[in-house]
């Protein structure tokens, strides 16, 4: 987060709210993988195509000053409609 890039006038290129969405992606949600009663809480599942709330897109709600989280909210998503689909997210 300290090394987010600036422009020629030392503006940032990302907000800090992007950079740090972006770091959980690559970081922190890679290391979730497992069967579904393991990371049904956390990730929700879908239900006739609709995702039912999962602990982590509440945080995501509860922390909306921070990012607008929406990078890590498609890997939600994706997560969860791999529960429904494998039983098993990677």
């Amino acid at each position: 987060m300290k090394n987010i890039p600036c422009n020629v006038e030392g503006q940032r290129l990302l907000d800090r709210g992007k950079a740090f969405d972006l770091q959980l992606v690559q970081r922190i949600m890679t290391k979730f993988k497992g069967p579904e009663c393991d990371l049904e809480q956390l990730f929700g599942k879908y239900m006739d195509r609709e995702q039912a709330t999962s602990q982590i897109l509440q945080l995501f709600e509860k922390h909306h000053a921070v990012s607008t989280f929406s990078y890590s909210r498609d890997v939600c998503h994706k997560k969860a409609k791999e529960l429904l689909d494998h039983g098993y997210a990677s």
